[in-house]
């Protein structure tokens, strides 16, 4: 009787060391739930980036449909003036390019280039600094210029029917250039805007050639979306890139700025 007593005398409840159990927990299940629900926003803006590089390729071939095969140009005067581009135009060198003066401006049918949302490029906040955006207008993504620039005349875009493999060459992709913010240290590395997908090499006249500064961005898990002039488009993985270079100083490989696939100029060459 006195050990029945006992028992009906007790209350059940969680002891310290049980509520500190299930606390944590809860506290695991979500922090899985966190970085799932990341995880899934994340491949959710690699979609719709994907989408906004297929709209650039429609546009570009839009484009040549009505202005005899030719593509886009690259850009006019781009040695002298550079004052136009794929991507808009401007009235000086110190100020952004303006989408209204884009050649694609009509086939895009949009207000701008509509920005990958996961793209953050350094911003200075000071007016024709480095770091202002004036290549904003290109919502982070790069043209071939090999495409919309033949050698020898800048202002030459190349003809539909002149690029021998379609469905290998390059057009647009997620695009950057990696800059240290100090100006020498790579560890200080952020991405700026540069609206043009850079081969790997810089051929010159006489047959010589120098490695480029490299400026396909992976940006969306190691992966970066890229049209090809057949309008397919892919995530390509990244594979190598070049130590930092002297033109901006910045850690390539730690901001993954550099290419896929073989290390020459097959894939941008029309």
């Amino acid at each position: 009787m006195d050990r029945m007593d006992r028992n009906q005398g007790k209350v059940d409840g969680f002891t310290l060391i049980e509520l500190l159990v299930t606390v944590a927990i809860i506290a695991t299940l979500l922090a899985i739930l966190l970085v799932a629900l990341a995880q899934v926003r994340g491949r959710g803006d690699a979609v719709v980036c994907a989408s906004n590089v297929r709209n650039l390729i429609t546009a570009a071939t839009a484009y040549t449909v009505d202005q005899s095969n030719y593509f886009p140009p690259a850009h006019i005067d781009l040695s002298t003036t550079n004052l136009h581009r794929w991507h808009g135009t401007r009235e000086s060198t110190s100020q952004p390019f303006d989408f209204d003066g884009s050649p694609l401006r009509d086939y895009l049918q949009t207000a701008q280039i509509t920005e990958c949302a996961v793209f953050d490029p350094f911003d200075s906040g000071e007016v024709g600094q480095w770091g202002m955006r004036f290549e904003e207008s290109a919502g982070g993504y790069g043209y071939n210029a090999r495409l919309g620039s033949r050698p020898g005349n800048e202002n030459r875009p190349t003809r539909l029917s002149q690029v021998r493999a379609p469905g290998r060459t390059l057009a647009f992709s997620d695009t950057a250039f990696a800059r240290s913010i100090t100006g020498n240290d790579p560890e200080q590395t952020v991405v700026i805007e540069y609206s043009f997908m850079a081969a790997p090499h810089i051929v010159f006249a006489d047959g010589q050639k120098q490695p480029a500064v490299p400026s396909l961005h992976f940006r969306h898990d190691d992966r970066a979306n890229v049209a090809r002039v057949d309008g397919s488009v892919r995530a390509e993985q990244f594979e190598w890139t070049y130590p930092p270079h002297d033109f901006y100083k910045g850690d390539n490989e730690q901001v993954r700025i550099g290419w896929f696939g073989p290390q020459d100029n097959t894939l941008f060459d029309p």
